[in-house]
C-alpha cells in the first residue's frame, strides 16, 4: 500500500491548520448559521420586495456586512428552533440522548417504530465501564450530570474537543444525505472494500448497509485499547462475502489491531488482499 512521503504529508497538514486559521467560521458556523440566515434574508428579501441582497453587484464590504448580517440571523434563528425543537420536543417528549444512549428511557412507540435507531443504547459492556468510570468521580447514575462530566474530559484536549464537535455537528447529516443520493448508493453497491467509518465503533454502523452494500472485505482500523470497535465485527461480517486472506482461505473483516498493516494490491488479472 502506497504512503506519501511524511514529509509531505506534514506540509498538507500545515497549509489545512493555516487555511483553517485564517478561515473565521467552522464547519457549523457555515452550514448551520450563515446558509440558513442567507436564506431567510433572502426569502424575506423576495417576499417584500425589497431588493436588497438581490442587487446584480456587490462590493466588498457589503458583501462582508451580508456575511456578518446572515451570521446573525443564523444565530437567532438557530436559538429559536432549539427552544421549540431540541428543548421542548426532543428532550421533553423524545428523550435526551444522553439517557437513550444508556438504555434509561424509551421514547414513544410511535417513534420507536419510524426511527428504531434513534433509542438503541450502547452495547451493555460499554454502558458497565461507562458508569464504572463516573462512580469513580461522583456521578453514580446516568443523566445530564454524567454528559457534562464526560464532556469535561473530552474538552480538556483541544484536539480531541474539535474532532467530536465537528462529527456531532456533520456525521449525522452526511450519512443520512448520503444514503438518500442515488449516486452514492450506486457506488455502495460497486464497493469491493469498505473501510468501517469511526474506526468501526457502533456510532459508525448504518443499517441501510445491509440494503445496499455487499463488498469482499471490511477493514476496521483500530487499536488495542478501542474495545468498542470489536463490538461491530459480526454486523460488518454479516455484509462481506469475503475472500482468502494470507494464511486464511477467507476473511471478511481485516482489523490493524489483529492483522498490522492492510494492503491490497492491484494486477491486470485482478487483486488480492494482503
Amino acid at each position: 500500500m502506497i504512503k506519501p512521503p511524511q514529509y509531505v504529508t506534514r506540509h498538507v497538514r500545515a497549509g489545512l491548520v493555516q487555511t483553517r486559521s485564517f478561515f473565521p467560521f467552522t464547519d457549523y458556523d457555515f452550514w448551520a448559521y450563515i446558509s440558513s440566515g442567507f436564506v431567510f434574508l433572502f426569502a424575506l428579501d423576495h417576499s417584500l420586495q425589497l431588493a436588497i441582497f438581490q442587487r446584480p453587484t456587490w462590493t466588498v464590504v457589503e458583501g462582508l456586512i451580508a456575511v456578518a448580517v446572515a451570521y446573525a440571523v443564523g444565530h437567532l434563528l438557530a436559538g429559536c428552533a432549539a427552544a421549540i425543537l431540541e428543548r421542548r420536543f426532543v428532550r421533553q417528549y423524545l428523550g435526551r440522548p444522553s439517557l437513550l444512549l444508556l438504555g434509561v428511557r424509551e421514547g414513544p412507540k410511535w417513534f420507536q417504530y419510524v426511527n428504531p435507531e434513534f433509542y438503541e443504547p450502547l452495547p451493555k459492556a460499554i454502558i458497565d465501564k461507562i458508569l464504572a468510570k463516573a462512580r469513580t468521580e461522583g456521578i453514580t447514575e446516568p443523566g445530564e450530570a454524567l454528559f457534562w462530566l464526560a464532556y469535561d474530559h473530552i474538552r480538556q484536549k483541544k484536539f480531541r474537543h474539535a474532532r467530536v464537535s465537528t462529527f456531532l455537528n456533520l456525521y449525522g447529516l452526511c450519512q443520512r444525505s448520503l444514503m438518500a443520493t442515488p449516486q452514492f448508493i450506486t457506488v455502495l453497491g460497486d464497493t469491493s472494500v469498505l473501510v468501517a467509518s469511526h474506526h468501526g465503533r457502533q456510532s459508525g454502523w448504518c443499517d441501510e448497509l445491509r440494503k445496499y452494500c455487499n463488498p469482499y472485505y471490511v477493514v476496521i482500523s483500530d487499536k488495542g485499547y478501542m474495545h468498542d470497535s470489536q463490538e461491530t465485527v459480526p454486523l460488518y461480517r454479516s455484509i462481506a462475502k469475503g475472500g482468502p486472506f494470507r494464511s486464511d482461505p477467507e476473511r471478511r473483516v481485516l482489523t490493524t489491531r489483529n492483522d498490522g498493516g492492510i494492503g491490497f494490491a492491484f494486477t491486470g488479472q485482478g487483486w488480492n488482499a494482503y
